[in-house]
């Protein structure tokens, strides 16, 4: 039972990565971009810095 506690919250937490990620290379394909480093928008970007909270 301890085992399903301590990996719930993991799960939870690597769902919302997962979802982050592909949010942002989602993002980065529509742009045509490998980076946001080659963003105009890289400091003003909502799906960034949700994926860098994430992390």
């Amino acid at each position: 039972m301890a085992d399903t506690e301590n990996t719930a919250p993991r799960d939870v937490y690597d769902e919302i990565l997962d979802k982050s990620l592909a949010a942002l290379q989602a993002c980065q394909a529509e742009h045509n971009l490998t980076s946001c480093l080659e963003c105009e928008k890289l400091l003003d970007c909502a799906v960034r810095d949700k994926y860098v909270k994430a992390v």
